[in-house]
């Protein structure tokens, strides 16, 4: 009897040994010895408590870790040259954190890891340069959190031979994302074929990936689904049963020409991007979609001729960014949306009627078209003017069109900014919409100001009487986009005391100095940009000076004449020069201009001329020497515009003059 019971008690032992939990926190093997030890340092530990860490180039296998059936923590393999199998971990079934596999140099396949039945957090599998197959993670039907092949932010750490996902043919559930990138040798997606169950998606850098067959048991995704960057993509089948999506964004897909496989799409509660697709050339395919919880934005997708197939589409819950799509010629598929819930953008596009947007009654935010082809605005009329905040309609040059009701009322009480320029004539400008509207336009309570001809700055007080603050933007944009480069001066600013932003001042091509902002309070100005002002030489006022002095945003000055070709050169200037410099110039009389052999000058200040230095439109010194009488010798220069620099005791000045024939 009592030999019975010692045997029974022993038998009991041994099962205890045979499920023992050990090593609470970590254990980490990276020597050979270390694994072939194990069994011996650890009797009967089965079930692992904590981590366990693999790596290094000693490591040639893990047989005698095939006691192990589940292990607590993470388990990591790592940075090995020589382990070909994970042979020796068949029997563990459950992983409580993540397993990471990355960096070992000689894996081909999973076939180690047969018994493994649920990873508790996520499955990370990088950069591992023979691995050519997932066999092995057959068994594998769950995981908590994500699975990561590849993907590591900006960083390349694909698995170049993998070039299918066979081994996970028995996942069903993703508890979060599904993350392949960057490997190369990837032709598709099959072997996840089950996986039905997954709240993200991102496949993006997989360079010969052509199509997304895999992921057909997805119908519904709550979070995102990003598919980017996969050069040789050119069909979207493996989504053939999606139906709704929380994100979609299709970016940059070089060969992708139609939207094949989005057939069964009918709403994305959030955002649909599609953008960068340089081949797109169709996207009927998405005449199931009636839904847009976010943004829908269209950009950059050069090829894109109309937007057939979105004729069943009536709302978009935020805004509707249509940009730089240059052969879109056509948004009559818009016809069936009837809200916009924030910014509607029309921007380089080849559209040349807004007729599709006449279902829009209102948006609830900024309305801009600027750059297409318009004739009319047409098509927005039916835009509740108190639903738009900023206004912006530039760059239509062929527009004439715009007095339109809503407009009219939007102008004559503004919600917000204004920038109405560059347009064809009666559209130009805020002024003209306004006299075709029969209202007096009052100073524009948020701005913006933009001139594009000398007539509109002489006019600026007429236009615009007792704007004294501006409360916006004031641009002089010359010759660009429309207008003539025509500038001589400023004076009609003259009465501006304050902005309420950024100052520029470009493309005026016979400006040559900026008297008439002179009176702008320099704490009025956020960022000064001054460019393309060929003439342009004397930017040295009290407004441009004080700025200078303590800038409070950006400055770009750059492309102008000499002594106003940099902020160098205007901060010197506005050292050494006071502001009796205009006061000396009425005073000191320069001629003939032009001139050819000789320059006179007629000095009726209290100031003595000490030297005279006359400089090209490069900045580069002519001619220089101390000043010996009323009569520069000039013959030696060639023809062109220069600028004389007049030095006296207390003061600089500088004066343009040309020497002709």
């Amino acid at each position: 009897m009592i030999r019975l019971i010692t045997i029974l008690i022993f038998a009991g032992l041994n099962l205890i040994v045979s499920a023992q939990s050990c090593i609470p926190e970590y254990i980490g093997f990276y020597l050979q010895s270390q694994v072939d030890s194990f069994q011996i340092n650890y009797p009967g530990c089965t079930e692992i408590e904590g981590d366990v860490y693999i790596s290094g180039n000693d490591i040639t296998n893990l047989e005698e870790l095939q006691v192990l059936t589940s292990i607590g923590g993470e388990l990591r393999i790592e940075n090995t040259s020589s382990l070909v199998s994970l042979y020796g971990l068949n029997n563990i079934s459950f992983i409580g954190k993540s397993l990471y596999i990355e960096d070992n140099d000689s894996l081909i396949d999973f076939l180690g890891l047969a018994g493994l039945i649920h990873i508790n957090e996520s499955l990370i599998i990088l950069k591992n340069p023979s691995l050519s197959s997932l066999s092995g993670l057959n068994n594998l039907t769950t995981i908590g959190e994500s699975i990561n092949i590849g993907c590591s932010g900006y960083y390349w750490k694909g698995n170049p031979l993998l070039n299918n996902l066979s081994g996970l043919n028995s996942l069903s559930s993703i508890g979060n994302s599904l993350n392949v990138c960057w490997n190369h040798g990837l032709s598709d997606l099959s072997g996840i074929e089950n996986l039905t169950n997954v709240e993200n998606i991102n496949i993006s850098s997989n360079e010969n990936l052509s199509n997304l067959n895999g992921l057909q048991g997805i119908t519904n995704i709550d979070g995102y689904v990003t598919i980017s960057w996969n050069d040789s993509l050119n069909s979207l089948y493996g989504l053939n049963n999606l139906i709704t999506a929380g994100d979609l964004s299709l970016y940059r897909l070089l060969s992708l020409d139609t939207l094949i496989g989005l057939e069964k799409l009918s709403s994305v509660s959030n955002d649909l991007t599609i953008s960068l697709n340089v081949s797109l050339k169709s996207i009927a395919s998405l005449d199931s979609l009636s839904y847009i919880g976010g943004k829908l934005t269209m950009e950059q997708n050069y090829n894109l001729i109309d937007l057939a197939g979105l004729e069943n589409l009536t709302e978009i819950g935020s805004d509707l960014d249509i940009r730089y799509n240059y052969a879109l010629s056509s948004i009559a598929a818009l016809s069936s949306v009837t809200s916009i819930g924030g910014d509607l953008i029309i921007h380089g596009t080849a559209v040349n009627s807004l007729v599709g947007l006449s279902g829009v009654t209102s948006i609830n935010g900024n309305l801009l078209i600027r750059g297409n082809n318009i004739t009319s605005l047409s098509g927005i009329e039916n835009i509740n003017a108190s639903s738009i905040n900023d206004l912006e309609i530039s760059g239509e040059s062929l527009l004439t069109d715009c007095s339109f009701p809503n407009i009219c009322e939007y102008l004559s009480d503004p919600n917000g900014a204004v920038d109405i320029y560059r347009n064809g004539n009666t559209c130009n400008d805020p002024v003209q919409i306004a006299k075709n509207c029969g209202i007096t336009l009052p100073c524009l309570p948020y701005g913006n100001y933009h001139f594009t001809f000398q007539s509109e700055v002489d006019s600026f007080q007429t236009n615009y009487p007792n704007c004294t603050d501006l409360n916006g933007d004031l641009f002089l944009h010359g010759g660009w986009g429309g207008g003539t480069g025509n500038f001589t001066n400023l004076d009609g600013l003259s009465v501006v005391t304050s902005i309420d932003g950024m100052l520029g001042i470009s493309g005026a091509y016979i400006l040559t100095n900026l008297s008439g902002i002179d009176n702008i309070d320099a704490a009025s100005i956020s960022d000064l940009y001054i460019n393309y002002c060929p003439l342009l030489s004397d930017c040295e006022v009290q407004s441009i000076c004080d700025y200078l002095a303590n800038p409070t945003g950006n400055v770009y000055i750059t492309d102008n004449a000499f002594g106003c070709n940099s902020l160098e050169e205007v901060q010197n200037a506005c050292e050494t020069v006071s502001f009796q410099e205009h006061d000396l110039e009425a005073l000191i009389k320069v001629y003939p201009n032009p001139a050819n052999q000789y320059l006179f000058l007629d000095n009726r200040s209290s100031h003595q001329i000490d030297k005279i230095i006359i400089y090209n439109t490069m900045g580069q010194i002519a001619y220089s020497q101390d000043y010996d009488g009323p009569t520069i010798h000039i013959s030696e220069l060639d023809q062109g515009i220069y600028i004389l620099e007049i030095i006296t005791d207390d003061v600089k000045s500088r004066l343009k003059f040309v020497v002709g024939d």
